[in-house]
């Protein structure tokens, strides 16, 4: 889509995934002056912070919600947002500072919903909300490979394994979930380890043939790591059918390590601690917010991970309301100022 539509719009997305998110950042950098996000089942996004501290790993599932629950809370999101690793949402968590601070800035609005009418320049929803909208975008999502097409024979999967066999294998970007769930299983995942290096699809890859090279040369092992595996008819793997540690096999684990080992420690030679990725996204924001905004009013994050808390600058702050109140009463005023002119030529001509 050409960029320049975007200048002076009031921007509905609708979808609430990672693509959603990146085009929220894209109308923004070119001069959008509101963006809504319209999504249908449940959202969660979160700060970039946080793939890197999953992608290092060596913690637990609770730990990486800190900084979600920090960033939320800078925000203004606590409430509105999913828990972290919500098993409502379908959708794949994005990694987006940009999200957090639309909002605070008051430049983006998140509404559940779905659309129901598209009017010149408003969209109503099935709430009977009704939203400004000079651009609309459909962010709905990839569409996931077609391996019933080339393989006919699917029939089931346990991780990345096909119908039972250790020498067929289908490696995708995998999605959050299928479906949604309930959110009662959350407590349980708390203290759930986090090996890292799995937020990749290339390191996903590269375990994936290691294991299948060395399940093919022994079968007893693959059958006891895949009875610890759901099996799923779905054609693609999601993050809750993933398992990076098998119980009783010493060998399968240590492939596993090995190979996560090769991307957890090229992470940490570009950003050895969290400090330092903190800088880098800093620096990025940043720059993103410079080209819609009159100054940098703060990043979301202290060196630390602590939430960096502060009022927002007035001169930084869209109010979405109140400029939209005031555009009201001026075409009203117009209106007004129109049909008195008519008038007087009425009278005139008279």
């Amino acid at each position: 889509m050409p960029t320049d539509k975007f200048k002076d719009a009031n921007v509905v997305i609708v979808g609430g995934g990672a693509f959603a998110c990146e085009n929220l950042r894209t109308a923004l950098m070119h001069g959008a002056k509101h963006v809504t996000i319209i999504y249908r089942t449940a959202l969660q996004c979160w700060p970039r912070v946080v793939h890197y501290q999953a992608t290092i790993g060596d913690c637990k599932l609770g730990d990486l919600g800190k900084a979600y629950e920090v960033a939320c809370k800078w925000a203004g999101l606590d409430g509105i947002l999913e828990p972290f690793m919500s098993r409502k949402c379908t959708a794949q968590p994005t990694a987006s500072d940009m999200f957090f601070f639309a909002f605070k800035a008051g430049r983006l609005t998140i509404k559940k919903g779905q659309i129901t009418e598209v009017k010149v320049r408003s969209v109503v929803t099935n709430e009977a909300h009704e939203f400004d909208c000079d651009v609309l975008m459909k962010c709905l999502g990839w569409q996931e490979p077609p391996l019933r097409k080339v393989f006919p024979d699917f029939e089931s999967r346990r991780f990345v394994f096909l119908n039972g066999y250790s020498s067929c294998s289908f490696v995708s970007d995998p999605h959050y979930q299928h479906k949604s769930g309930s959110n009662r299983a959350l407590a349980s995942l708390t203290d759930l380890p986090v090996k890292g290096g799995t937020f990749s699809v290339l390191a996903l890859a590269t375990v994936s043939i290691r294991l299948q090279l060395y399940f093919m040369d022994h079968p007893d092992e693959y059958h006891k790591a895949m009875a610890q595996l759901p099996e799923s008819p779905e054609p693609v793997c999601n993050w809750f059918q993933q398992r990076w540690d098998f119980e009783d096999l010493p060998g399968v684990n240590k492939i596993i390590d090995d190979t996560l080992k090769i991307f957890k420690d090229r992470a940490r030679d570009k950003f050895p601690e969290a400090k330092d990725y903190l800088e880098m996204t800093s620096a990025r924001l940043a720059s993103d917010v410079s080209t819609f905004l009159p100054r940098n009013p703060g990043y979301i994050f202290k060196p630390d991970c602590s939430g960096n808390f502060y009022d927002f600058p007035a001169d930084c702050y869209y109010d979405h309301a109140v400029i939209s109140k005031k555009e009201v009463d001026k075409s009203i005023t117009m209106s007004q100022v129109t049909l008195a002119l008519q008038k007087n030529a009425i009278v005139g001509s008279v």
